[in-house]
């Protein structure tokens, strides 16, 4: 479950402009040139979750953490600045979601001009 997740995490970040990712044993960590935009984590301190931590607009953290969702919660360390943690290893992971978490994560981590570059794609395929 967690390889097949992983994976579908590369493929969302291969979309986006000039993202690399860095996979080590229990985690992956997505970048836009040198800035953090996800972590992929299987059993992180021997919790037991697959997850993806993601950064958040103000506010909206505590909004799905408190939605009542179990797919949500606050991670460790990164929780308290701005970041949510999406469960991937429940039955139904809704994947238009995540990757709409981490398209989101890469535009407020990245450089302005590939933040950029994702609001300009995103109106392209609106048209």
């Amino acid at each position: 479950m967690a390889k097949k997740a992983l994976d579908r995490l590369i493929g969302i970040a291969e979309e986006l402009p000039e993202a690399k990712w860095k996979v080590k044993t229990h985690y992956a960590q997505f970048l836009a040139k040198s800035k953090t935009f996800g972590w992929f984590l299987n059993n992180h301190r021997n919790d037991g979750l697959v997850s993806v931590y993601c950064r958040v607009f103000p506010g909206e953290s505590a909004s799905l953490i408190q939605s009542g969702s179990e797919r949500f919660y606050k991670p460790r360390y990164v929780g308290a600045h701005g970041w949510v943690a999406y469960r991937l290893d429940t039955p139904e992971v809704d994947w238009e979601e995540v990757a709409e978490l981490v398209k989101t994560s890469y535009y407020l981590s990245a450089p302005p001009r590939l933040a950029a570059l994702v609001i300009r794609n995103s109106e392209d395929e609106r048209l």
